[in-house]
C-alpha cells in the first residue's frame, strides 16, 4: 500500500510541476506581448487563472501529506498519548469523510457545468473544474488510511 501512496504522490508532485511550468510560461508570454509587441493574447489571464487553481486545490494534497497544513496541537498536547492517538483517529475519520462530501458535490458541479466552453478558448471547463473533485477525493483517502492506521492526520505514512 505504502508503494501505491507513494506512486499517487510523485504523480501529483510531476502534474504539479508541469502545472507551474506551464503557468510561468503563460503568464511570461503573456507580459511579453503586452509590453514588449504592445499587442496581447486573450486567453493567458483566464487560463493562468484556471492553472492557479489547479495548484491550489491539487497543491492541497502534497502539503496534508506532508503535514505542512496548519494545525493546534496545544489543547491536544495536554491529553495523554492515548487520547491523543485516538483523536487523531477520529479527526483523520471525520476529515476523510468531510472531504469525500466535497469532491462528491464538486464532482456533481463539475458534471452540470463542465461541458461548457471557457470564453477565451475552445477547450471546456470541466477540465479546470475538476481539481476539485480529484484533490479532494486523494485527501480523503489519504485520511481515511491515516484513521485506518491510526496516524494522525497530515503525517506521512
Amino acid at each position: 500500500m505504502n508503494r501505491a501512496i507513494h506512486f499517487v504522490d510523485t504523480i501529483v508532485d510531476a502534474v504539479l510541476a508541469a502545472i507551474l511550468a506551464g503557468t510561468v510560461v503563460i503568464l511570461t508570454a503573456a507580459v511579453w506581448y503586452r509590453y514588449v509587441l504592445n499587442s496581447s493574447l486573450g486567453w493567458t489571464d483566464e487560463v493562468g487563472s484556471y492553472l492557479l487553481v489547479w495548484i491550489t486545490f491539487l497543491g492541497g494534497y502534497p502539503c496534508f501529506r506532508k503535514g505542512l497544513h496548519l494545525d493546534f496541537p496545544m489543547i491536544v498536547g495536554m491529553l495523554n498519548p492515548t487520547a491523543q492517538h485516538w483523536l487523531g483517529r477520529a479527526v483523520a475519520a471525520l476529515l476523510a469523510v468531510f472531504c469525500a462530501f466535497v469532491a462528491w458535490q464538486s464532482w456533481k458541479v463539475t458534471s452540470m457545468i463542465g461541458g461548457a466552453r471557457i470564453s477565451s478558448l475552445d477547450i471546456p471547463r470541466g477540465l479546470f473544474l475538476a481539481s476539485m473533485p480529484i484533490s479532494f477525493a486523494l485527501m480523503s483517502l489519504a485520511l481515511a488510511l491515516n484513521a485506518l492506521r491510526g496516524k494522525e492526520p497530515g503525517t506521512s505514512s
